[in-house]
């Protein structure tokens, strides 16, 4: 029994793991728009992780180890791909010759079609065939409808359930069940708040706001300064007053020529008033020659709400 119930963690563990992942992805999926496909070759997670083991033949007494807890992980894991869009097509590796002596309650069979189902994707068996499955998953990629309608704009971060349904006979409809509202900034993780970060400083578009624009100005350093970069803004107040009200950050990015991040820096500051017709800030790094991007990054920590600025900097060899 201590050994199964060892098993048992360590199977846990995995599964926790696998559901944090991909629960993190799917957030991050959210901010990629239109519908992504994810072809996903696995056994999948035996459902006895969540349910409950069946009792070893030398045991007179059951022996489950529930885990409802992680059961209601892996539900909002699915409901997380759900609302990105993120369509499953799952190709069961689990071998049919392991099958026929194994319980149902320990393959990963019903997770996995549960993955389909919740995203419109399809559950596709016997790994062997999977050039057939493979082409199967090529024809329902290639052609589907996209269908849409108004929903209201609330911040509460409540989960809807949707179903689609064909008056006409014959039709198998493959849908995602259900998306989240928008919730409130000051309910995000530390994950949610990086990838809303990330969409704000990159994003012509951010997803969920559309941020102040500003400019700003790459400038001489001053003598005796260490920085050979130097960056100025100046906004007026009235334009950004919203993103400065309380406590707010402060987000210097630098890209290289590559698109790959060379340094960014971070500060936080309380604005209890402010005066004067116009708000000025700056800041300077220390570069290697070369031709670089600028982002400068102001979001309010308490709403989220942000104001973005861009600028092209060379600095000569």
């Amino acid at each position: 029994l201590e050994v199964i119930k060892r098993q048992r963690e360590e199977s846990k563990l995995q599964a926790y793991n696998f559901i944090r992942k991909m629960t993190e992805l799917a957030k991050a999926l959210r901010y990629v728009p239109g519908n992504k496909s994810l072809i996903y070759f696995s056994s999948g997670v035996p459902y006895s992780v969540f349910t409950g083991i069946p009792p070893p033949n030398n045991l007179s007494r059951p022996v489950q180890f529930e885990s409802a807890h992680l059961l209601s992980r892996y539900e909002d894991m699915l409901k997380e791909l759900s609302s990105a869009n993120c369509t499953i097509y799952a190709l069961d590796t689990f071998q049919l010759s392991s099958a026929l002596d194994s319980d149902p309650a320990t393959r990963g069979t019903y997770t996995l079609q549960q993955m389909t189902s919740a995203t419109g994707g399809k559950y596709f068996g016997n790994i062997s065939k999977y050039e057939k499955h493979i082409e199967k998953i090529q024809d329902l990629t290639g052609c589907y409808y996209v269908v849409g309608y108004y929903v209201d704009d609330n911040w509460d971060g409540a989960y809807h359930k949707i179903k689609v349904e064909a008056t006409r006979l014959g039709l198998n409809i493959h849908a995602q069940k259900g998306y989240f509202n928008p919730k409130p900034f000051s309910e995000y993780n530390d994950v949610e708040r990086m990838l809303h970060l990330v969409d704000l400083a990159l994003s012509e578009e951010p997803l969920f706001q559309t941020p102040v624009r500003f400019p700003v100005k790459v400038v001489p350093c001053p003598a005796g300064s260490k920085g050979n970069l130097c960056l100025a803004a100046e906004i007026a107040v009235e334009k950004i007053r919203e993103v400065l009200a309380g406590k707010s950050e402060f987000v210097a990015v630098i890209f290289d020529d590559k698109e790959n991040i060379v340094t960014l820096s971070r500060n936080e500051k309380r604005t209890y008033a402010l005066t004067g017709e116009l708000f000025t800030f700056g800041a300077a790094f220390s570069l290697s020659p070369g031709k670089y991007q600028c982002r400068l990054v102001i979001r309010n920590l308490e709403t989220g709400r942000g104001a973005v600025a861009s600028a092209t900097a060379v600095i000569p060899n």
